[in-house]
């Protein structure tokens, strides 16, 4: 464990080749996440919780690309992107913080894994 000259706090946890493992951030304003890293120490699954509320989790593939964001705002909003191994994000299906239902198909756009649904279409879909 340790501290970043940001103020953040962090604690590793290493494999038996002392590959990181697992990672645990604390940073200074309040968010937290938990890495966790396959046996060559790549980063795979994020888990975190921004000072804002919003939480996320977060799945890439073995060069550690992002692949899979689901993430859920405190205004209710919530979204699961997907992307490209490129990581450019290519679909997305959320819900607006009115629970409006958003759909994005092959939006080929390189905004961040958060930002998609926000440039997505209503679908309108009535209520049931």
């Amino acid at each position: 464990w340790g501290f970043s000259d940001d103020g953040s706090i962090r604690f590793v946890l290493q494999n038996s080749e002392n590959q990181r493992a697992l990672r645990l951030n604390l940073l200074p304003d309040g968010s937290a996440g938990v890495t966790f890293s396959d046996s060559a120490g790549g980063n795979r699954v994020v888990l975190g919780l921004l000072s804002d509320g919003t939480a996320s989790l977060v799945f890439a593939d073995g060069k550690g690309t992002s692949r899979s964001v689901h993430s859920f705002s405190p205004s209710g909003a919530s979204s699961v992107i997907f992307a490209d191994r490129d990581g450019i994000t290519r679909s997305g299906l959320g819900l607006d913080s009115r629970g409006r239902t958003l759909f994005a198909g092959d939006v080929a756009v390189s905004a961040p894994a958060e930002e998609p649904v926000a440039d997505s279409v209503p679908t309108d879909a009535k209520k049931r």
